[in-house]
C-alpha cells in the first residue's frame, strides 16, 4: 500500500483527496486554483499510476489510505438507522 502513497505527486494527492470528498472537476479546479483541464490531466495520471479506470476507485483508495474521511450528516444517519432498524 505504501507504494501508492509514493507514486503520486503532491498535486495528484490533493486531487485524489478532493475526489474522495465527492468534488467535481470544476470544484477541484476552483479549490486548487488550477484549470479544469489540468484537473483532468491529473486524474488521468492518477488512474494510470494506480491502474484504475474510475474516479470512484481513486476516491476509495484515498479514503483507504486515510487521506480523507467520509462525513455523513446526522439526519442522514437517523434516516439510515430507521431503514435498517438499528437502535
Amino acid at each position: 500500500m505504501e507504494e501508492h502513497q509514493v507514486d503520486l505527486t503532491p498535486m495528484e494527492r490533493k486531487v485524489a483527496i478532493q475526489i474522495a470528498k465527492g468534488k467535481t472537476n470544476a470544484e477541484i479546479a476552483d479549490h486548487l486554483f488550477i484549470s479544469q483541464r489540468r484537473v483532468g490531466q491529473l486524474i488521468s495520471s492518477i488512474k494510470r499510476k494506480w491502474q484504475v479506470h474510475s474516479r470512484v476507485l481513486i476516491g476509495m483508495m484515498a479514503l483507504h489510505l486515510g487521506w480523507a474521511t467520509l462525513a455523513i450528516h446526522p439526519r442522514t444517519v437517523e434516516v439510515l438507522e430507521k431503514k435498517v432498524h438499528v437502535r
